[in-house]
């Protein structure tokens, strides 16, 4: 009998790391949008 084990965790990045996840974010958003833009354009669905 398999048992699932949930733990919460309190992430402290510092300054630096922030700034790298704020613009992996804003890179990733870019992307999804370019990506939902040109299947929009050519009248696709997923």
């Amino acid at each position: 009998m398999s048992q699932t084990l949930t733990v919460k965790v309190k992430l402290i990045p510092t300054k630096e790391q922030i700034r790298l996840l704020e613009q992996s974010s804003h890179e990733y958003i870019k992307v999804i949008n370019t990506l939902v833009s040109e299947m929009v354009k050519a009248k696709k669905s997923t």
